[in-house]
């Protein structure tokens, strides 16, 4: 026999260790996982936060500068008892989930009228109605009487027969609101009837028709007086001033509003009154609406407008009272479950939970009554319908888990290994949660980090397939190195360990290019993706050696022979015939032999059936058609390279997280279009503000990217920073003559929606005329000016001219209601000033509506584009015009999203460029040939061009998601590629042989990983929100693009271009069964060529190695021939 063949392969200290000692290893493993992951989850590393904001952006840190200035406006006030500021960061008084979006906000208009709005005004974005009367001081309010704002549940009808009042539409109606009436979810947070403690709305079309039911004479017979305004009103509903009264006396409401009916009770409202009785009240209402002879007007329109708004669409026929859709609001309201502070902050996330249980039997009841009236499809939305369907997506993350243990399960034959593969692979993702909750110390998490399960799901499996296939393929060598499970292992660890570290430190390092983003949430996906990565890597070169090792010794004959696909599918495989099952060969010895590896040569296998066709004909098609192929590849790169950069554009709509055919979308959409007034926020407001910087206006003072989007607080880290010297006292009509410059600007850029605006000081100098105070506008005396200005926000006198004239006073509380009143606008949110600690106006701004109404899912990025070089314009005009050039800024809360795209666009290709460029060093790195890298980056920019092609024959444009798949398409495309690369260089032969020898040796692996790649994505493919589905379609073209590149595409360039080796074999060598031939160390002598002794790392010497490496080759019939066999893992 020839002495390479008596001359074991050498072994190095590691794997001697783990092969003697596998369970130590498992157990150090498991230890050493399982405890960092379980540091992570107690560290609160699965919290969800939300930044998605360019800090970098001047237009960004102009916007946080302006509210910090703001910031000290409203102190101000505090200080002067006409506001109340925090004086704690949100996440200390308790850390609340963010929420990716919201929809149906309630609508402000329809609780214009309410009086405890008018008498108390709201002082921020928290503000909550009552329908008690409360005592300001106290603050205690009865169980369930704070409506929460922007936390109602609405029913929307859309009526086929466009006959709203009809008997049956309304009993449709009253079905579903009764229905929601008796959940027990809904009983716990509704805002509650204060006469019967029952669910009430004071917002529905069936109570106000309800309300209207003809008195009857004993019920006259109780009425003793009437109101002051009763006759008004009920003139103004065209109903008898004594059906009013009446139905007033008993109102469950104890403020007198006009849209509260006395059956405000969400339960059976009995009888409906005919047609003609309803017509007189509906028909006021209706007219009370846009285009209509009252609209608006005096006091029936001020008061019938809300009503009709919020309960009918805009296209209401004020003469046949046809309509398509109605709504109903049924509010929520708290403190929860008792009496208590009004300010009920510890109950949110109660009331929260509640809304969210609602959503599933929402859907039955619009099930229920939509198969009761066919004429009626009902829609419904909470603030909590996003995280339904996510709650409800991520549940299909069990779906893709147990796709890949099945695949894994086939593949293995083994449940032992595969469910010990399974967590290695699960176990890397709150490994890589350690290092970001705990190393870097960060507080939570992205919500796009539940994608990153199902990358590691691709990639996990892909690394096991390659070690698994090296270890098979260990049985088919020469004794030597099939001898004894110690020889196996190294050979399989060597051969395998460097391709799985080259492809993991590329995928990674394409993740960390993500680490560098401005944007928190993108930062966080790349260095917790790049970390999971490198962990799956170390556990698949420890744990699963280990147990694939423990397996062979301890379970593989004595636990459970019959658990493997092949026992359980045996008569599936006698009818197919030879397939994919592994078949262990009918000799009892073999099994015998087996039961001892360390001491005998291990069993004989047979080739796999996918190696047989890789290596054989696909390789023959691949060498044969090299030529056409590449012209096909040269054809399909340049086209798709012309067409994403023709086509591959920014969006122009704005992003949503469903598609347009989506219950979610659909309704919204309802409430978009359909009703007057949609968005709890009104308009776009434009703010120009003078005396922050424009070029430094920032100082983030260290908190947190995703805590800025929390309620600013009085003793907050971060600053303003303001121009140098600046004070208003000097630019006193300056201010007032910009602010009007600016607005002039924006009607004539057709920007405005509003004639007038809100600037503070004017309405300072008109009351300043009226009063007695010493100096006139604009004032001389610094000190003069500083009191006037102190007394108009301290004023609560009246003022005869304002008050002859019919005309709202002009002091900041009057301003303040009037604001409210006719603008629905804060009027501190909107203008005022600061002093800094010397005395000066550091600061002024004032406060401007656009055209632009504020939409739920923002507008689309150019148009805000437009708007801001518009106000761009506006502002240097005013600048000009006031003479305070260079102090100014204007800001818009709807520039932040516009900065943040624009920033994603420019650094989704910027990333991918330094992703590829990091896989063509790793490349060149480790093949250390210049010609086999040019090759391999042609093919890997091919790749990228078809998933860019694809993303364009998609319809897709760079939207936020977008922009975050293009930066990871360089490190997700380069995996199969660099597979086949490596097997390539390693192997001996001209560029034929090597095509042939990479394709029967990698073939399997990168298949099954495209395999299980796919199965892992195949539940988000089927999940509802597009932030999911779309990242599992774009996974899938990039799977598929490289799949087919590397298999076909670079198989054919190295077999025309491809680099040869400088001893060839025989051609009969070369067509054979490509195993290694003894003495050759590819792995080693790879490494050895990158610069990293793999030897060294499995504790072999070099000596050894070199040793090794210097045996003479075999002739081929000294190699392992076909054995009939195959051993099952």
């Amino acid at each position: 026999m020839d002495t390479s063949e008596m001359q074991a392969y050498p072994t190095g200290r590691y794997s001697r260790f783990l092969v003697r000692y596998p369970s130590v290893v498992m157990l150090i493993s498991f230890l050493a996982s399982g405890g960092l992951s379980f540091l992570a989850i107690n560290n609160g590393a699965f919290e969800t936060m939300f930044g998605w904001s360019d800090l970098s952006s001047i237009i960004v840190q102009r916007i946080h500068g302006f509210d910090l200035a703001r910031l000290q406006w409203r102190m101000y006030l505090e200080d002067h008892g006409r506001d109340e500021v925090i004086d704690e960061p949100e996440s200390d008084r308790r850390r609340r989930r963010r929420r990716l979006s919201s929809t149906g906000q309630s609508p402000r208009r329809a609780h214009k009228n309410s009086l405890h709005e008018l008498a108390s005004p709201p002082s921020g974005p928290h503000h909550h109605r009552s329908l008690l009367d409360t005592d300001p001081d106290n603050r205690v309010c009865a169980q369930q009487s704070v409506e929460a704002d922007g936390q109602s549940t609405y029913l929307l009808f859309e009526d086929s027969s466009w006959d709203p009042l009809s008997p049956s539409t309304l009993k449709s109606l009253e079905k579903a609101q009764q229905s929601v009436a008796e959940l027990k979810d809904f009983k716990a947070v509704c805002l509650q009837n204060s006469l019967t403690g029952q669910c009430a709305t004071t917002q529905s079309p069936v109570n106000w028709a309800a309300w209207l039911t003809p008195l009857t004479p004993e019920t006259l017979a109780t009425l003793t007086k009437y109101d002051n305004d009763s006759a008004t009103n009920a003139a103004c509903l065209q109903i008898p001033q004594a059906l009013y009264q009446l139905n007033r006396d008993q109102q469950c409401n104890a403020q007198a509003h006009l849209e509260a009916p006395v059956k405000c009770s969400v339960g059976s409202l009995g009888n409906f009154p005919t047609r003609e009785q309803m017509a007189g009240p509906f028909t006021a209402m209706c007219k009370s609406g846009p285009g209509q002879d009252n609209e608006e007007g005096g006091e029936c329109g001020e008061k019938l407008l809300p009503l009709r708004e919020a309960m009918f669409a805009k296209n209401w026929d004020c003469s046949t009272l046809e309509a398509k859709y109605t709504r109903i609001a049924l509010p929520s309201a708290g403190p929860l479950g008792r009496s208590g502070n009004c300010d009920w902050w510890e109950d949110e996330e109660e009331l929260e939970g509640h809304l969210l249980a609602m959503v599933d039997p929402l859907f039955q009841i619009k099930s229920e009554v939509e198969a009761s009236n066919r004429d009626v499809t009902v829609y419904f939305t909470n603030s909590r319908m996003t995280d339904y369907y996510l709650n409800k997506d991520l549940t299909l993350l069990g779906v893709s888990v147990f796709l890949v243990i099945i695949v894994l399960w086939v593949y293995t034959s083994s449940l032992f290994l595969t469910f010990a593969g399974l967590f290695e692979i699960l176990i890397s993702f709150p490994l890589g949660l350690y290092v970001w909750s705990v190393v870097l110390g960060e507080p939570g998490v992205t919500i796009i980090m539940y994608n990153g399960i199902f990358i590691i799901l691709g990639i996990g499996c892909d690394d096991i397939f390659v070690f698994m296939d090296a270890y098979r393929q260990a049985h088919e060598q020469p004794s030597r190195i099939s001898g004894s499970l110690e020889t196996r292992f190294a050979w399989a660890f060597n051969r395998s360990a460097l391709a799985m570290l080259t492809t993991s430190v590329t995928t990674c390092l394409a993740f960390g290019g993500c680490a560098v983003s401005q944007v928190w949430d993108i930062r966080c996906f790349g260095i917790v993706n790049g970390f999971m990565v490198l962990f799956d890597f170390l556990l698949v070169i420890t744990w699963f050696p280990a147990c694939v090792v423990f397996h062979e010794k301890h379970i593989k004959h004595r636990c459970c022979p019959a658990c493997s696909p092949r026992s359980l599918f045996k008569a599936c495989v006698k009818l197919c015939g030879r397939g994919p099952w592994r078949e262990q060969r009918n000799d009892p010895a073999a099994g015998d032999a087996d039961d001892d590896d360390d001491a005998g040569e291990a069993p004989p296998v047979k080739e796999h059936w996918l190696e047989a066709f890789y290596g054989g004909p696909y390789a023959d098609f691949i060498i044969k058609h090299r030529k056409a192929i590449l012209a096909l590849f040269v054809f399909l790169t340049g086209a798709s390279t012309v067409g994403w950069i023709l086509y591959l554009k920014p969006s122009t709509k704005p992003f949503s997280f469903f598609d347009e055919d989506h219950f979610v979308t659909k309704t919204s959409n309802i409430m978009k279009n359909k009703f007057e007034t949609v968005s709890s926020d009104g308009m776009v407001t434009v703010r120009l503000g003078f005396g922050v910087d424009p070029k430094n206006p920032w100082n983030q003072g260290g908190v947190h990217p995703a805590e800025l989007n929390e309620d600013l607080y009085e003793n907050t880290p971060q600053s303003a920073n303001y121009v140098k010297g600046f004070d208003l006292f000097e630019h006193q009509k300056g201010f007032s003559t910009a602010c009007k410059s600016f607005h002039t600007t924006m009607v004539e850029l057709g920007e405005s929606g509003s004639p007038t605006y809100f600037c503070w000081i004017d309405d300072f100098s008109t009351w300043l005329a009226s009063t007695n105070m010493n100096g006139s506008f604009p004032f001389a005396d610094r000190t003069q000016f500083r009191t006037a200005v102190d007394a108009w926000v301290e004023d609560n006198d009246s003022n005869p001219k304002a008050s002859e004239s019919g005309n709202y006073l002009h002091n900041y509380e009057q301003r303040q209601t009037y604001s409210w009143e006719v603008h629905e606008e804060d009027y501190a949110w909107e203008t005022g000033y600061s002093f800094d600690k010397s005395a000066a106006m550091n600061f002024a701004f004032c406060g401007f509506t656009t055209g632009l109404e504020e939409l739920e899912d923002g507008w689309p990025n150019t148009r805000i584009w437009k708007l801001y070089d518009h106000m761009q314009t506006a502002l240097e005009a005013a600048e000009k015009a006031g003479g305070l050039v260079g102090t100014g800024v204007q800001v818009c809360e709807e520039y932040d999203f516009m900065a943040l795209a624009s920033y994603l666009a420019f650094s989704a290709f910027t990333s991918m460029l330094a992703s590829l460029g990091i896989a063509v060093l790793v490349i060149l790195l480790v093949t250390r040939n210049l010609r086999l890298t040019v090759l391999a980056s042609l093919c890997l920019y091919c790749i990228v061009s078809l998933v860019f092609g694809l993303m364009v024959l998609s319809g897709w444009s760079i939207n936020l998601l977008e922009a975050v798949d293009i930066s990871i398409a360089g490190g997700m495309s380069v995996d199969y590629l660099l597979h086949m690369v490596h097997s390539f260089n390693h192997r001996k032969g001209d560029s034929h042989q090597k095509v042939r020898g990479a394709l029967r040796e990698m073939g399997v692996s990168v298949t099954m990983g495209v395999v299980t790649t796919f199965t892992a994505c195949c539940a988000l493919l089927a999940t509802e929100m597009l932030w999911f589905r779309l990242f599992g379609v774009f996974i899938v073209m990039v799977v598929c693009s490289a799949f087919f590149t590397s298999m076909v595409g670079l198989m054919a360039l190295l077999a025309q271009m491809g680099p040869s080796s400088k001893n060839h074999v025989s051609a009969d060598e070369g067509d054979s069964k490509d195993v290694l031939e003894p003495g050759q160390a590819p792995m080693t002598q790879t490494t050895k060529t990158a610069g990293i002794e793999l030897g060294t790392l499995n504790g072999a010497s070099s000596g050894d190695s070199s040793e090794f490496e210097s045996q003479p080759e075999s002739t081929p019939s000294s190699r392992a021939t076909p054995r009939k066999a195959e051993i099952n893992f």
